[in-house]
């Protein structure tokens, strides 16, 4: 597991002054802060694309820095470079909404690793076409969803 020094996380919260607000959607990507993971093939990024590899996962880091108190969520990615990437924090009393993203994310990282597409309605079999009628009608809602402008995660309760 990577630990940041006082020096590195200082540096990154001085970098992402604004906490982060949720999860965004698009057609093809989760997207958090600049860090995003693809929905459909092993992929994550922050700018360029980088392969996503076993043992790559989503990490909350707690701190309480220099009068700054919340919760840091850190992508180890298992690759020489970057090994990590600093995604965000949020304040103390948001702790929650950090772990309901670790928990949709490393289930999505793991997702993609098993060469599953995202999410749990995805459910196109091209061998079934008695579905495809059901994946047309998402299709156009997700369209019709993406016009109006970014979806955002919202988690289940």
């Amino acid at each position: 597991m990577i630990t940041l020094t006082d020096e590195e996380l200082r540096m990154e919260l001085d970098f992402n002054r604004n906490p982060l607000e949720q999860i965004k959607e698009s057609p093809a990507e989760w997207q958090l802060g600049t860090w995003s993971l693809a929905k459909g093939h092993r992929t994550w990024r922050v700018g360029y694309g980088h392969e996503l590899v076993p043992g790559a996962v989503v990490r909350t880091l707690p701190f309480d820095l220099d009068g700054k108190r919340g919760v840091g969520l850190l992508f180890e990615s298992h690759i020489v470079e970057p090994r990590w990437i600093f995604i965000g924090w949020v304040p103390s009393n948001r702790a929650s909404d950090a772990e309901d993203w670790v928990k949709f994310l490393n289930s999505e990282i793991a997702n993609r690793l098993a060469d599953k597409p995202a999410g749990k309605n995805w459910t196109y079999d091209p061998h079934d076409g008695s579905k495809a009628a059901d994946i047309e009608d998402e299709i156009a809602e997700r369209k019709f969803q993406m016009s109006l402008g970014v979806k955002p995660y919202k988690p289940k309760t």
